[in-house]
């Protein structure tokens, strides 16, 4: 429900308002891929997926993490 109603507010957006929005989306998603990547190559250089009785890094992020 809490997103539907995003949804509807984001179609009433106005033009101008609506390419701020997808800008600073795409600025915040950037920092939060930087922290993912880094995050990702330490649980891997620590093979700490084995813990997570995986194989390997590829099987951790498909099983665990879906």
């Amino acid at each position: 429900m809490k997103y539907e109603h995003k949804l509807k507010s984001i179609a009433a957006l106005s033009d101008d308002a609506l390419l701020r929005g997808l800008s600073k989306l795409v600025q915040q998603s950037r920092r939060v891929e930087v922290e993912l990547v880094a995050h990702i190559g330490e649980v891997e250089a620590r093979r700490l997926f084995v813990r997570e009785a995986t194989s390997s890094m590829f099987t951790y992020c498909t099983r665990v993490l879906n």
